[in-house]
């Protein structure tokens, strides 16, 4: 499987803070955004350029998976800075519109003190995405910044779920992309609900143990990790992990490369029926969802779990009109 490569625009942190220093320091758009840049590039330098690649049958999965109810102040990011590298080839709702990696970054109030003056609100997330139109051959990328007020829509509206707050700013017209670019930034706005699908999901499973996510080791290395894997031995994978850490300058991890979905099946019984009670004729597959479970003495603490797509019937035949459904196996 091949990926893009990512362009971090500068070669040191040092780099960085001479960009950063030599901006005005305004409220212009174009400033705000380069300055959003230069301190997310600060961020993935201090956080070791955190990365995540992602293979296409997750792609298809977590841009569809549902975030319905899930309480938006359970949302937390891996890293306060990372990217999200796509494979090649992988198309969202324009052929010709190719996205190839997404950084995201998270503007707290630690931020607040390096922006000298630069108005950000309570809290923000800048998403950069790099596209590039595949309409026009050898053409340049180009970066699409997206400014999302993440946790002030929280604070306005305390009980928010998370798919309430990407339809508030899909609505939002100050958060749409610069229309300075065009056709390109039409298209590219279209796939903001996608994009912060994406990184929700991401985010999610990142923390929760999944085995579909793994650490990129040094090939000289993957049989003594998948060794101490079996045994338990947590410390001496996290040895092997920083080892290529150290190597690749970064900490780069994978989504599905060894580890695809097989869908589970609900044969006859429980799903027999539809929700109105009448008998099921054809097979369909329930979507992948994050779901909340309260745990924990008086059911106080609160996680949320992943849920695969689930085939419900496959031995029944699907509706004739139906699109075919992409099986992970």
């Amino acid at each position: 499987m091949e990926f893009h490569d990512v362009n971090y625009l500068y070669k040191s942190l040092d780099e960085v803070k001479d960009h950063l220093d030599a901006l005005p320091f305004n409220n212009n758009v174009f400033v705000r955004m380069k300055t959003f840049s230069c301190l997310g590039h600060w961020a993935l330098f201090e956080a070791q350029r955190p990365l995540y690649r992602i293979w296409p049958e997750y792609v298809d999965m977590f841009s569809k998976t549902r975030l319905d109810n899930i309480p938006l102040d359970m949302f937390k990011m891996p890293f306060p800075a990372w990217t999200i590298l796509f494979p090649k080839d992988t198309y969202f709702v324009r052929p010709f519109l190719e996205v190839k990696y997404l950084k995201v970054y998270d503007f707290g109030n630690d931020f607040i003190p390096i922006l000298k003056g630069i108005d950000v609100g309570i809290h923000h997330i800048i998403i950069e995405m790099t596209v590039n139109d595949r309409r026009t051959p050898n053409s340049d990328d180009m970066v699409l910044l997206n400014d999302l007020e993440v946790k002030q829509y929280l604070v306005d509206n305390p009980t928010a779920t998370i798919q309430q707050a990407i339809d508030h700013q899909m609505s939002a017209g100050v958060h749409a992309i610069d229309p300075s670019y065009g056709e390109l930034a039409v298209y590219a706005t279209e796939l903001l609900d996608t994009m912060i699908r994406i990184i929700c999901s991401i985010s999610f499973v990142a923390t929760g143990g999944y085995r579909f996510i793994a650490p990129d080791i040094l090939n000289a290395d993957m049989a003594r990790w998948l060794e101490a894997q079996k045994k338990g031995d947590t410390k001496r994978m996290a040895e092997l992990e920083q080892r290529a850490h150290k190597r690749r300058k970064s900490k780069s991890y994978t989504i599905g490369k060894s580890h695809t979905i097989r869908l589970p099946n609900l044969s006859s019984g429980s799903s027999d029926t539809t929700g109105s009670g009448r008998e099921l004729v054809n097979s369909h597959q329930r979507g992948a969802h994050f779901h909340v479970y309260h745990t924990g003495k008086g059911r106080t603490e609160r996680t949320v779990k992943f849920i695969p797509p689930i085939v419900v019937r496959d031995d029944l035949p699907p509706k004739p009109s139906a699109t075919p459904v992409h099986q992970f196996s």
